[in-house]
């Protein structure tokens, strides 16, 4: 019965404009994208964590210029960034299997504003024809998303990080990196009877100027599959959902 609806978690745009089912959007490499070497290339999951394997030292720096300020930590960025690529390809290796709908826009049965990349080496990330799924819905074929910027992330890839080029706040103290219960505490996000711990212009540049991390595993995909004109910058506009849709 419910071999139609389809749920699935990433970080994506839910502003893709759209014109006869074809994307319309001047951030997408149009013409690529409508291609057969894009689908062949997007269906090749083992050949993108092998061009992974093979461009570590790339992939380290692709990542840094997305997310310069994503560690805090003693061990140093460096080393930080070396054991992140560690870390997606071991979650790979774990998985034994891939998350075959990684990336999705559905024009005609979904909703064509929606373009949401879903991590590559995370299977449970992506379900099909689930009969609880389809209970859930009251069999009611209405597609929908639900941001869930709120949470900071979706585990384990949590945390809010400051948007890479954006202005300091006068001489003010911060990190640029803070993980979930902080920044919600900080920005009122915590509980609806508490009071943020931020007032005035510095509660207003927090919310402006943090983001959702975003995983490596989704800036390398993208970054592979050449989706995108501007790279650097469409990157950043990715956030966390929660996709439901009646393919």
């Amino acid at each position: 019965m419910g071999t139609r609806i389809h749920k699935t978690i990433g970080w994506g745009l839910n502003n893709i404009q759209v014109k006869d089912l074809d994307i319309v959007d001047s951030r997408i490499n149009t013409d690529f994208f409508k291609s057969e070497d894009y689908w062949n290339k997007e269906g090749d999951i083992e050949g993108f964590f092998q061009w992974i394997k093979d461009n570590r030292e790339e992939c380290e720096q692709i990542i840094k210029e997305v997310e310069p300020n994503r560690w805090t930590g003693d061990r140093g960025r460096e080393e930080e960034y070396r054991s992140d690529i560690g870390i997606t390809l071991a979650f790979w290796e774990r998985a034994k299997r891939t998350n075959s709908s990684a990336v999705i826009h559905d024009a005609e049965y979904g909703m064509g504003e929606v373009l949401l990349f879903s991590p590559a080496n995370e299977p449970d990330f992506c379900r099909y024809d689930d009969i609880i799924d389809y209970y859930e819905a009251n069999a009611q074929m209405e597609n929908h998303i639900k941001m869930l910027t709120s949470s900071c992330g979706i585990y384990p890839y949590l945390g809010m990080v400051h948007l890479p080029g954006a202005p300091n706040f006068g001489k003010e103290k911060y990190r640029y990196v803070y993980n979930p219960s902080e920044y919600n505490q900080m920005v009122g996000a915590w509980s609806p009877t508490m009071k943020p711990l931020l007032t005035g212009d510095m509660l207003e540049y927090f919310k402006k100027y943090y983001r959702p991390t975003i995983p490596s595993v989704i800036i390398l995909h993208a970054y592979w599959l050449n989706i995108f004109n501007d790279f650097k910058k469409t990157i950043q506009e990715l956030r966390p959902m929660i996709y439901t849709y009646w393919g």
